[in-house]
């Protein structure tokens, strides 16, 4: 059995408590949940879109993400199909995840994705393992996982 943890913080510009010299608070939000085994899917973390938009699963302001398992994003937004998708300056056909944010990054033991993805700001997305018949890709500018 495993838990999944996520924390979100961001910084708030205060109102009335800025008269008192409090311009700004953090807040936060955590969530754990427990995941137990089950004959459903055999990802850990799975972001589904059935829709051509981009960013099934994005992170912002500098946001983290880290999965002991998988995350499956599927995203009908990319391909392969010449003609269909263009691959743009950065080498990606279509924008399944994203990262923004300085910091911001994805890991996890294994990534599986559908529609492509890309990260901004020198933000990161790496797996601790490589799927059978893939090979490692390091975006430009980034060092080798």
């Amino acid at each position: 059995m495993g838990y999944i943890e996520v924390v979100v913080r961001k910084a708030m510009r205060t109102g009335f408590a800025a008269v008192v010299g409090q311009a700004c608070w953090m807040v936060s939000a955590r969530s754990v949940s427990v995941a137990s085994g089950s004959g459903g899917s055999g990802c850990t973390f799975c972001s589904l879109n059935s829709t051509s938009s981009n960013h099934t699963l994005v992170l912002k302001n500098s946001a983290t993400l880290r999965i002991d398992g998988e995350i499956y994003v599927n995203s009908t937004n990319g391909g392969t199909t010449p003609g269909v998708c263009a691959v743009d300056d950065k080498s990606v056909c279509g924008n399944g995840f994203d990262v923004f944010g300085l910091g911001g990054y994805i890991s996890a033991v294994q990534i599986s994705t559908v529609g492509g993805w890309e990260t901004h700001d020198g933000n990161t997305a790496t797996a601790d393992t490589i799927t059978v018949g893939c090979e490692w890709y390091t975006p430009t500018g980034q060092a080798a996982g």
